[in-house]
């Protein structure tokens, strides 16, 4: 999509084969071909992606793919994804710990001060939270999206469930302000939003805010 940046040493060394057996090796899964472009872009070229693909299609792999190259390649690399419903981060959590990736997801009864103090610490490769959590003003998020270190380490973020950010805005007003986030990160973290129905209209309001 909108921003691109080189990243020509890992690209040289990530082939199409290379993506399936790591991502095979790491998670029991083949990938698919949309997948491997997904993580080709995000991981590789550090682009902006938006992933439409029907319900059953493996898009929950897609977000991981990115993340096991980077540890692949031996990076200090964690990602975040925004989640509309505690139930799937939990669910995430479970696969990504099975697979020996650290995982945690952020709800209400665990978004204490001892918990953030472990995310920034880097003892967690994924962490899942709502869009409350994330947003919420002189937070956690914030204060960490200020501290050098803990930015180094986000690989990027992961938007699931991505048309709830126009249809759920209206009782869950913090999905109209997730695009503030880009002013607060570097250029070089790119979003991922994915989902399985973005007509036209949901797609270009889903562009514009985010």
């Amino acid at each position: 999509m909108s921003r691109q940046h080189n990243n020509t040493t890992a690209e040289s060394t990530w082939s199409v084969a290379r993506i399936w057996n790591v991502v095979e090796r790491r998670m029991g899964k083949r990938p698919s071909w949309f997948q491997v472009q997904v993580a080709e872009a995000l991981y590789l070229r550090q682009k902006d992606v938006v992933g439409i693909s029907a319900t059953g299609t493996g898009k929950t792999l897609s977000f991981w793919m990115p993340l096991i190259m980077a540890l692949e390649d031996g990076k200090d690399k964690m990602t975040i994804v925004i989640t509309p419903l505690n139930i799937l981060g939990q669910q995430n959590v479970a696969d990504l710990e099975a697979a020996g990736i650290p995982a945690i997801a952020v709800s209400a009864d665990k978004a204490t001060p001892e918990i953030f103090k472990d995310i920034e610490r880097g003892m967690y490769r994924v962490v899942v939270v709502n869009p409350e959590i994330i947003m919420q003003h002189r937070g956690e998020f914030e204060t960490m999206w200020n501290k050098p270190a803990f930015m180094s380490r986000l690989l990027n973020i992961t938007v699931d469930e991505g048309h709830v950010v126009k249809q759920w805005g209206a009782f869950r007003p913090e999905y109209n302000y997730l695009g503030q986030i880009r002013s607060m990160i570097p250029t070089t973290v790119p979003f991922y939003v994915a989902s399985a129905t973005l007509p036209t209209p949901t797609l270009q309001y889903v562009m514009e805010h985010l």
